[in-house]
C-alpha cells in the first residue's frame, strides 16, 4: 500500500514546486518589467507618443511636463492639442494614462483621467489584433478648453457634459458617436467672416455626431439664443492625416429679436436665404482650414 502512495505524494510536490516556480517568475517578470519601464526616460516616451499621434491625425501634442507614474503610467501636465501651424485646438490641464492589466488578457486597454479646471474627462483606449476602442466621459468642462471653437469664432460661456465612444475593426472605419450639452451657459457670440452676430441670452447649446461610412456626420452643432438660432450641420470624410479631411457643412440662421432687426446684418447673408425666415450658408474646405474661422 505504502508503494501505491509514493507516486500520488511525488506529483503533489512537484506540482507544488511548479506552481511556486511559475509565481517566482511571475513576480520577478513584474518587477524587471516595471525597473525597465521607469529607467527609460520619459522624453522616449514622450517622442513616440507626440510622433504616433502626428502620423494618424497630422496633429501635435505639447506638454509643459510628460512623466512616468507607478506602475506603469504617465502623467501630463499643461497639455495642448495643435495644428501643423501651431495653432492649439484644445488643451487639458493634467492628463493620467495607465495600463490596465485586466485587459492584458484581450489586448491593451489604457485608462484615461483627464482635468480641465473644476471638470473632468474620463475613459479608456483600447486596442487588440483585430480591433480598436475609444470611451470618453466628460462632466464640466468649461468650452473654453476647446480651442478650435474660439478659432472658428465660437465663443461660449459656460460648462459641458458629453459621451464619445467609437470602435473600429481592423482595415475598417470607425463607427461610434459623440454627444455634448451645456451646462450652465451664461453667453455666446460668434463670428462668421468677420461679423458678430448677436445671439442675446442662451437657452440651449449641444452637439450630436455620428461616425458611420467612413465619414463623420454632423446631426447638429446648435445654439439657441433669444436673438437668433443657430446650427452647423454636414459631414466630414475621414482621412489620414485627420487635419486633411474634406468636410461639406452648412450653416442654418433663423434670426429672431435683435438680428432680425439689423439690416446691415441681414443684407450681408440675404444672397443665402432660402425661405422667408431660414438662412442656410454652405462651408466647405480641409478640417484644418475651417480651424481659423467659417
Amino acid at each position: 500500500m505504502k508503494k501505491e502512495k509514493l507516486p500520488a505524494k511525488a506529483g503533489a510536490g512537484f506540482l507544488k514546486k511548479l506552481a511556486l516556480a511559475s509565481v517566482i517568475a511571475l513576480i520577478g517578470f513584474i518587477f524587471f518589467s516595471l525597473t525597465l519601464f521607469h529607467l527609460i526616460p520619459p522624453r522616449v516616451y514622450e517622442r513616440l507618443v507626440t510622433s504616433a499621434v502626428k502620423e494618424k491625425t497630422g496633429l501635435a501634442l505639447k506638454a509643459a511636463s510628460f512623466d512616468t507614474v507607478f506602475p506603469f503610467g504617465f502623467e501630463i501636465t499643461g497639455l495642448r492639442i495643435t495644428d501643423q501651424r501651431g495653432v492649439s485646438l484644445g488643451r487639458l490641464d493634467t492628463l493620467r494614462a495607465d495600463l490596465n492589466p485586466l485587459g492584458l488578457a484581450t489586448g491593451v486597454r489604457v485608462d484615461l483621467i483627464g482635468m480641465a479646471g473644476e471638470g473632468t474627462i474620463e475613459g479608456f483606449i483600447k486596442t487588440g489584433l483585430f480591433s480598436s476602442g475609444l470611451e470618453l466621459e466628460a462632466r464640466g468642462v468649461g468650452f473654453s478648453y476647446i480651442e478650435a471653437l474660439g478659432n472658428a469664432g465660437i465663443g461660449i460661456d459656460g460648462t459641458f457634459d458629453g459621451k464619445v465612444s467609437l470602435s473600429n475593426r481592423k482595415g475598417g472605419c470607425p463607427k461610434g458617436f459623440a454627444r455634448l450639452e451645456g451646462v450652465e451657459v451664461s453667453g455666446a457670440g460668434v463670428k462668421f467672416r468677420g461679423f458678430p452676430l448677436p445671439l442675446g441670452s442662451i437657452d440651449e447649446t449641444g452637439l450630436s455626431a455620428e461616425f458611420r461610412d467612413c465619414k463623420a456626420v454632423l446631426n447638429g452643432l446648435w445654439i439657441e439664443g433669444t436673438g437668433v438660432s443657430l446650427r452647423l450641420l454636414g459631414n466630414m470624410k475621414i482621412t489620414e492625416p485627420l487635419a486633411s479631411s474634406a468636410v461639406d457643412l452648412s450653416l442654418e440662421i433663423v434670426p429672431h429679436g435683435d438680428m432680425a432687426s439689423n439690416q446691415l446684418l441681414m443684407s450681408f447673408i440675404s444672397s443665402y436665404r432660402k425661405s422667408a425666415n431660414f438662412y442656410s450658408i454652405p462651408i466647405r474646405g480641409t478640417l484644418e482650414s475651417i480651424s481659423t474661422g467659417l
